[in-house]
């Protein structure tokens, strides 16, 4: 019940440096976990066949999925909500670059994912689709009234910063972390202080008055509104539309990091990243 607890951890060893390594992910899938009961889950071993956790409060099985096999993150999600019968389960799950363990495969669940450090392809190593969650069990506070005053208190204090940003820093920096990333026009810091095309160009110059009147066209044009993982305030995700793609979700600084990566346009991140969902999905339906 805490503001803003929402974090699922995973911690593992890296199969890019062989080095302890933790990727979090905001969404719902570890407040579900604590509603079931728990605080954390720990995998040890490996499966000799493709297989996924399904933990329904104090029931725990481990289900084939070979079925599942092949199956991108979207398409396996719905299929396990659909197989259990249960449509609020939280589902975190890999999809074929987890399976084939690439080294850079995520963990994706709902609208967020854990992408750091290649722990995608663990969890394909250890032959783990997917762990599935519904938890339905209340969350006991030892000196409730005392622990909403506190949240209270944090509330005030989010809604203090924004109403009152700090003076004289990059917009980026004048309110509480980076949630205000799909809210904010000005990109001046974004596209001048970071690299372009592979990391190898600097272009100090390229953000002018032009620029920044275009790039805020397209933006309002895109998102659709803001929307925040859960018991949060901060919105630091937002729902896109798109000519000729699906609705979707994109996270804080995705809306131009493909546009610098690929030193294309400035509609080209909403694009790309649409037509990556749009396409497992198309491509669920024809099978």
């Amino acid at each position: 019940p805490a503001t803003g607890a929402n974090r699922t951890i995973v911690s593992t060893f890296s199969p890019q440096t062989l080095l302890m390594a933790y990727s979090i992910m905001g969404g719902f899938w570890a407040p579900e976990l604590k509603f079931a009961g728990y605080d954390k889950v720990i995998i040890r071993g490996k499966s000799p066949n493709l297989v996924y956790l399904w933990i329904n409060n104090d029931k725990v099985e481990i289900r084939d999925a070979s079925h599942l096999q092949g199956k991108g993150c979207l398409e396996t999600e719905e299929l396990i909500k659909q197989e259990l019968k249960e449509p609020k389960a939280q589902v975190a799950t890999i999809g074929l670059a987890g399976e084939n363990r690439v080294y850079f495969a995520s963990i994706e669940q709902g609208r967020s994912s854990a992408s750091r450090g290649g722990i995608g392809a663990v969890m394909g190593d250890k032959g783990l689709k997917a762990i599935a969650v519904r938890g339905t069990k209340d969350v006991l506070v030892a000196r409730p009234a005392e622990f909403f005053e506190l949240c209270n208190e944090v509330l005030k204090y989010i809604q203090h910063r924004a109403d009152n940003p700090i003076k004289g820093v990059p917009p980026i920096l004048a309110g509480l972390g980076s949630p205000q990333e799909m809210a904010l026009h000005d990109e001046q810091w974004h596209t001048a202080s970071f690299a372009w095309g592979n990391a190898r160009i600097r272009r100090k110059d390229f953000w002018n008055k032009e620029v920044e009147k275009k790039w805020k066209k397209t933006q309002d044009k895109a998102v659709e509104r803001l929307i925040s993982c859960y018991n949060c305030p901060m919105k630091c995700g937002g729902i896109i539309t798109h000519p000729k793609l699906q609705r979707y979700m994109m996270k804080c600084y995705s809306k131009l990091t493909y546009t610098m990566a690929a030193m294309s346009d400035l509609d080209f991140g909403f694009k790309i990243a649409g037509l990556a969902q749009s396409m497992e999905w198309t491509d669920t339906q024809l099978r």
